[in-house]
């Protein structure tokens, strides 16, 4: 990610990037719906423009209004103040994020997060559970958004998606 051929893909040095047809676009959600639009196939943006708001309101709430606030640069700031205040605000900020998260899907939930289609929301939700559990958030409150979870676990393109089955992931 620290690269000089990262950093000429994406000046801030975030991942993901991913280039196409000689463009570089960065930001997962955008990645997203770039790939729902450019690609045939299922549609991760509903046709009903309620289902279509809400899927990208929950993927923003956990974009935007979860995962930033414990990323890793903050962590790192605020660990370089006071040794572990990073695991603390992290912790606090997804415990606050997901509580209000499972409050929305109660609402909007089928099978999956809106409705019962895999939708941009629903891509959103693994690694933000995943980031949760890695940083000791007890995530036993949100019985929705795991079992959403388990559902999400059966499709075999999430399953090829996790951390753990990344080609350059460490192996135990």
């Amino acid at each position: 990610q620290f690269a000089d051929e990262c950093y000429k893909l994406n000046p801030s040095e975030r991942v993901p990037v991913l280039v196409h047809n000689g463009h570089s676009i960065c930001e997962s959600l955008a990645i997203i719906e770039y790939i729902d639009e450019i690609f045939p196939g299922v549609a991760l943006l509903p046709k009903d423009p309620v289902k279509r708001a809400t899927a990208r309101a929950l993927a923003l709430h956990i974009a935007s209004g979860i995962q930033p606030l414990q990323n890793l640069k903050v962590m790192q700031k605020l660990n370089a103040e006071e040794a572990g205040k990073g695991q603390k605000w992290s912790e606090y900020w997804l415990t606050a994020g997901l509580k209000e998260l499972e409050k929305m899907v109660e609402k909007t939930a089928g099978r999956l997060m809106v409705g019962d289609d895999v939708t941009v929301a629903d891509i959103c939700l693994p690694s933000i559970l995943y980031n949760a559990r890695r940083m000791g958030t007890d995530v036993a409150a949100f019985p929705t958004l795991l079992r959403i979870e388990k559902e999400l676990e059966k499709i075999d393109a999430f399953e090829k998606a996790l951390p753990e089955n990344q080609p350059d992931a460490q192996k135990a």
